[in-house]
Parts: structure tokens; sequence; C-alpha cells
């Protein structure tokens, strides 16, 4: 239940808010620390794949690009949200990237990834977000 909690939370909050977050959940949870997930062959991969554009290995940008798999892995839909330059266009694609090389490798559970690209002003909100359809 800590780990869901964790897992599904802390992506979506700011820098600032987390040591709240973590305050309230060893409140919640007192006594339980939680070893980190093993990541082992993903991380690899989105560091071969940082490495294969010429970007460094930053930890943000490794953290940032697994918390976006945990969140795939567990919504339908996401939205990345921040400021101007701030790595999410580089987080997906980086993700995009290891998720394709681990699944030409054959190592379950990463599949094929492909990406569209739209414009979210050319669509209504139903379109874009889906909506009860009354007549079917």
């Amino acid at each position: 239940l800590f780990r869901t909690i964790r897992d599904m939370q802390l992506p979506k909050l700011v820098a600032q808010d987390v040591p709240l977050f973590n305050a309230l959940n060893s409140d919640f949870f007192p006594g339980i620390d939680l070893p980190p997930a093993d990541y082992g062959a993903l991380q690899a991969a989105i560091e071969a794949s940082l490495d294969a554009k010429g970007l460094q290995r930053e930890a943000v940008i490794i953290r940032k690009t697994i918390q976006i798999y945990e969140v795939k892995m567990t919504r339908h839909g996401n939205m990345l949200v921040g400021q101007s330059c701030s790595g999410k266009s580089t987080a997906w694609q980086i993700l995009q990237d290891a998720m394709n090389m681990l699944h030409k490798e054959g190592r379950p559970p990463y599949e094929q990834v492909k990406t569209f690209a739209i414009n979210p002003k050319s669509l209504s909100d139903g379109e874009l977000y889906g909506q009860y359809e009354l007549a079917t």
C-alpha cells in the first residue's frame, strides 16, 4: 500500500512538496522504509539512450524518466506539464527509446512504443479527453 501511494503521488508533486509528502507518509506508515525498486535493465537502457543522443547521464532526468514509466504502468492517460526546458520532451523520448531497445532484446514486459504528437487546440475537449456518448 505504501509503495502504491508513493509511486502514484510522488511524480505529481513539485519539488517543494516532496519533503512534506514524505513526512506525512512516515506518520501514516511509521517504521516502514521501502528499498528502491530495481529498474536495472530499464535504467541501463535509459542510460544507453542518453549516450546515443549525446546527452549527459544526469540523475534527475533518469529519475524523471523512471517516474514516467511508473505512472504509465498505472494510468491510461498521462500529461507532462512543467516549465519550458525542464526536460519533459527529453524524458518521454528517452523512455520511448529505452522501451523500444528492451523490446528488441525480447525482454518482457517492455513493448514497442510509437508516439503521435497532436495539437490539443485542434480537438474538442471530448475528442481529447473522451466523453460519454448517449447514442452508443
